[in-house]
């Protein structure tokens, strides 16, 4: 995907496409295009620079699978995605921040524990390296049968299990699967800008929310 660079005096200005981190690849890292620009240039040998190198290694642009730091893996619930979203150089101090979402392979020894020795390894210190387990619910259980049923009365489409990255308000919930509002059609840009929601998708989500309610309570 083009990037928009952008040169406004002494400074350059990298314009990319947002995404939700759950779905890197549908979006442009502006971040990581910068990282790849500042790489190529031939900047002064300095601390900073090697910083600046050693970031473009690790976060190369258009790895949001976690290449470079050989964590790359899949499961039935999906691939594990890594992205860069923020990034500070200031004073010749270099800080950051990095958004993983990891499938069931994933734990602290083949994971976290890799992607901090790499970052040690290159001058850096990662503040936080736990890991929060996949949540997973067999779509056979009875609950999901019941959501999946008033899915297909009220839309009158086959209804189907999916997984994302991402925490949900049930992910410490035994059994509980996030059961949204949002056609799989229909992109709302979701954490993104300009998000919305059609008002007949949230008229129907109430008629399956009470749908449920009312098979799991009678």
């Amino acid at each position: 995907t083009k990037t928009d660079f952008e040169i406004d005096g002494g400074r350059i200005i990298c314009r990319g496409t947002s995404a939700h981190a759950s779905l890197p690849f549908m979006g442009n890292n502006p971040i990581t295009a910068m990282l790849a620009l500042l790489c190529a240039l031939p900047l002064d040998e300095c601390e900073s620079t090697e910083k600046i190198r050693s970031l473009g290694r690790l976060f190369p642009h258009g790895d949001w699978l976690g290449k470079a730091f050989g964590v790359e893996m899949s499961d039935k619930l999906g691939e594990l995605t890594l992205t860069l979203d923020i990034i500070r150089l200031e004073n010749g101090r270099v800080s950051g921040f990095f958004d993983a979402r990891t499938p069931m392979l994933a734990d602290k020894e083949n994971c976290a524990d890799k992607i901090e020795s790499a970052l040690n390894n290159s001058g850096f210190l990662l503040e936080n390296n736990d890991i929060i387990p996949a949540h997973y619910v067999d779509e056979s259980s009875d609950f999901i049968q019941i959501l999946l049923k008033n899915y297909e009365l009220f839309t009158g489409e086959k209804g189907g299990c999916i997984s994302m990255g991402g925490g949900t308000y049930v992910h410490n919930v035994e059994g509980g699967v996030a059961f949204g509002a949002i056609k799989k059609d229909v992109n709302t840009n979701m954490h993104g800008a300009d998000e919305f929601m059609p008002v007949d998708d949230l008229i129907t989500a109430a008629k399956i929310y009470a749908g449920v309610i009312y098979d799991l309570c009678r």
